[in-house]
């Protein structure tokens, strides 16, 4: 009896004592997010911030590769599965609608369950033998790793501070970058594979950011493993995501932005219909094409990390102000907008002219070296204008990335999705060469966009910044 009242007493305290730790994490949590001048803004050394980069880079490979790894082998499975070009790629639609469903915190529970779900089903995609499993299992697919995206730039927000943000952004998005064609079914089989191995180091290694939770990684974070009720901060709401559309410096970077992914898109949805008729292709050389598209991607997201960070200093020293890389600082008198777009500004106008020669390039059946040389060139400038866009969203969000973030991907992948449909029809109803002439021109006259934020974005953001300090 005295044993049973000394174990319900122990197990009362350590209720008391998780219940006392949970109050004092909550009521700690706005202070958390704070701008702290005095402290480091990560205790993290810069090995183990690029250990962890890595780690959601990966993270975030898993989603895009999903469908990159699925457009060489379109026109295989249009004919295995008898339906046209334009219905084949309605499966990718559904892909990328589904693919901001799912609510983004940074949870390992979170990204863990997801990935055992997306094996689940990869292995169903590998078994299945009709067009509505097509439809249907890639929805899921894209649910299951819809909050990797996210979570992977607001791990990137949670280590860096806006100084050096290019480089660590520039690194977690080109994980969107790979590719591979190695058969339908096989394609599936292989992401199976490649997610069960990841898993090791994410369960073992990957450790929580959220500075909600731990700060600046000086707080050690709760065991949300086995107790899922200890991480519990309030259900999360969706509509959190629209509520951010709605001031007009933020809803102008969205629309440039699904404007950007979505002339992207157009390159990577066509090319399997495109080079199978101009050069009569088989899956497999369509693959191998995909890689110099691929190589221009994976290197986008670096090179324009790069000149952010170089810009931010150059604009930073010629406005007197004085830029501490280790320690946060409020960005509300600085000039974010010059030192962020003008780099965006310059990659879109060569995308977009880029864009206009694609298409007369195909149109006159030129060498296909001509055509993947122009494929380069539009994906390191539109890639590299779309990241830029990318680190501006983080910017302007600091304390909640993740949902800056699916709203960000929201806009872009139900925008990209309609015209990922459309494309092909596009290109049968106007002809290659005034299709890819819209979409070029398109781009080129949004960038105007970039301009009215160099101009009014400051004065906008100040505003912002006052209303949801009230």
């Amino acid at each position: 009896m005295e044993n049973m009242v000394s174990r319900t007493s122990n197990a009362n305290n350590k209720d008391l004592e998780a219940s006392s730790k949970r109050e004092e994490l909550t009521a700690d949590a706005p202070d958390l997010l704070s701008l702290r001048t005095d402290q480091p803004y990560t205790v993290f050394n810069s090995r183990r911030i690029t250990f962890i980069i890595f780690i959601a880079a990966f993270a975030r490979l898993m989603s895009p590769l999903s469908a990159a790894a699925y457009f060489p082998a379109l026109n295989v499975l249009a004919h295995d599965m008898i339906v046209s070009s334009a219905s084949i790629n309605l499966t990718v639609t559904t892909y990328m609608i589904f693919q901001n469903l799912a609510d983004s915190i940074s949870c390992r529970p979170v990204v863990i369950a997801g990935f055992v779900v997306y094996i689940a089903a990869c292995v169903g995609l590998a078994l299945q033998r009709s067009f509505a499993a097509l439809m249907v299992l890639p929805c899921i697919q894209s649910a299951a790793t819809s909050s990797t995206v996210a979570i992977s730039v607001s791990v990137a927000a949670d280590l860096s501070t806006p100084a050096e943000r290019g480089k660590y952004m520039g690194l977690v998005t080109s994980g969107t970058a790979m590719g591979t064609a190695i058969g339908p079914r096989s394609i599936f089989w292989f992401l199976a594979v490649l997610v069960g191995m990841y898993m090791v180091p994410l369960v073992l290694w990957f450790p929580e950011t959220r500075r909600n939770i731990v700060g600046n990684g000086s707080i050690k974070a709760q065991n949300t493993m086995d107790s899922p009720s200890s991480s519990y901060r309030g259900v999360p709401n969706p509509l959190n995501t629209l509520k951010i559309m709605a001031h007009k410096d933020v809803a102008l970077i969205l629309i440039y932005n699904a404007i950007v992914y979505t002339a992207f898109d157009t390159i990577t949805a066509s090319t399997p219909y495109l080079f199978g008729r101009i050069y009569h292709l088989d899956v497999l050389k369509i693959g191998f094409c995909y890689i110099s598209f691929g190589v221009a991607n994976f290197l986008a997201p670096l090179l324009s990390g790069w000149l952010l960070d170089w810009n931010f200093q150059r604009v930073a020293l010629n406005a007197g102000i004085r830029i501490n890389k280790k320690c946060a600082q409020s960005m509300a008198d600085f000039p974010l907008e010059k030192a962020r777009l003008i780099i965006a500004l310059t990659m879109a106008v060569l995308g977009a002219l880029a864009l206009l020669c694609y298409g007369w390039v195909l149109e006159v059946n030129r060498p296909l070296a001509a055509a993947l040389l122009l494929q380069f060139v539009i994906g390191i400038s539109v890639t590299g204008a779309f990241q830029v866009m990318n680190v501006v969203i983080v910017d302007y969000h600091p304390k909640t990335p993740a949902t800056a973030t699916a709203a960000n991907n929201l806009a872009r992948y139900w925008t990209a999705s309609v015209v990922n449909y459309l494309i092909i029809l596009m290109i049968d109803g106007v002809g290659r060469e005034w299709c890819f002439t819209f979409v070029g021109l398109v781009l080129l006259f949004s960038s105007s966009e970039l301009l009215v934020l160099i101009r009014y974005g400051p004065l906008w953001r100040k505003a912002r910044m006052a209303k949801e300090d009230l």
